[in-house]
């Protein structure tokens, strides 16, 4: 399988409405067959090695790196790369599987790095696959001002592991964790505190409560204005994961093996990036150049999208 498969795939992503599949790829595309489009999933192209070089167009000095997860609902059972999965939003139980994602950011702008897939609790846990994509980014060579994420990825495992990188972090913490030994929800009567400490694993930060919320970082010197406003960046995922879905061919995926599910999740990734190149080159929104493709009013550039795929 050569390059040139993997430009038609992503072609074939922006242009198809239905891009969850190989056959509904196809169907946008008569220039290349469902064949083709599945040998895509089962090649030996480096999906994810090519798609981080990808990122570099994008990633500036220092920024911040986001983690945060999204959960892919399936309705057919049977599937190698599916498990039932706690629904956070109802409390019971979907089937599905569960993508992990890191992403990078400059305050403004957000792209996703590198993915891994959740697929329940016999396999291995979120907080280790968060841990696996951190090295990777470290490995890559990200130097980020700060690594953000929600309470549920504050664990003492992830928090030392990001310290001993030689990096800084800014969270929030639920009211059972504990601050020099006690729990934040009794460690001061009044609703609003400052307290310097050292949480589990003697690791030190800085917490700041306001109301029912609890922000932390290992910035001791960061105040809490700082550390609000470096966490309302962390929502800028949400809106990466948006795309994702609604068009980069993630919601809906139709593959039977893990390997072929995560291919396509990459090459959803490929797509997102070079969307979001276009989008720089032409002063309009993704949501824009999704409607002009879709609806054949305006074509991608298949030149550009080559040199953008094999220059990396």
């Amino acid at each position: 399988m050569s390059l040139a498969s993997v430009v038609w795939y992503v072609y074939g992503m922006l242009v198809s409405s239905a891009n969850q599949s190989c056959s509904g790829i196809a169907e946008g595309v008569e220039e290349v067959s469902h064949d083709t489009l599945n040998r895509v999933l089962s090649g030996k192209v480096q999906l994810l090695m090519l798609m981080q070089k990808m990122v570099k167009v994008f990633v500036g000095e220092g920024g911040y790196l986001i983690l945060d997860d999204t959960t892919l609902q399936k309705f057919t059972k049977g599937l190698a790369c599916t498990c039932k999965l706690k629904d956070t939003k109802t409390g019971g139980f979907i089937l599905g599987i569960q993508v992990v994602l890191l992403a990078w950011s400059d305050g403004k702008r957000c792209v996703p790095i590198a993915l891994q897939l959740y697929r329940g609790k016999d396999q291995t846990n979120k907080h280790d696959l968060a841990l696996q994509l951190l090295r990777q980014a470290q490995h890559l060579g990200f130097k980020p001002e700060y690594v953000l994420f929600d309470s549920w990825y504050g664990s003492q495992e992830l928090l030392t592991a990001i310290r001993d990188m030689g990096w800084h972090f800014v969270s929030r913490l639920r009211k059972n964790r504990s601050l020099n030994k006690r729990q934040l929800q009794f460690f001061r009567p009044t609703a609003n505190w400052s307290a310097l400490g050292k949480l589990k694993g003697d690791i030190a930060v800085v917490v700041y409560r306001r109301n029912s919320e609890y922000f932390v970082s290992s910035n001791l010197d960061l105040e809490c204005s700082q550390a609000k406003a470096l966490y309302r960046i962390r929502s800028l995922i949400e809106e990466v994961f948006k795309v994702l879905k609604q068009h980069c061919g993630w919601h809906g995926v139709q593959q039977k093996t893990i390997r072929s599910y995560r291919r396509h999740l990459t090459l959803g990734l490929i797509t997102l990036l070079f969307l979001e190149y276009t989008k720089n080159c032409s002063n309009t929104s993704i949501y824009h150049l999704r409607r002009l493709y879709t609806s054949g009013r305006l074509a991608p550039n298949k030149a550009v999208l080559e040199r953008f795929i094999l220059a990396a």
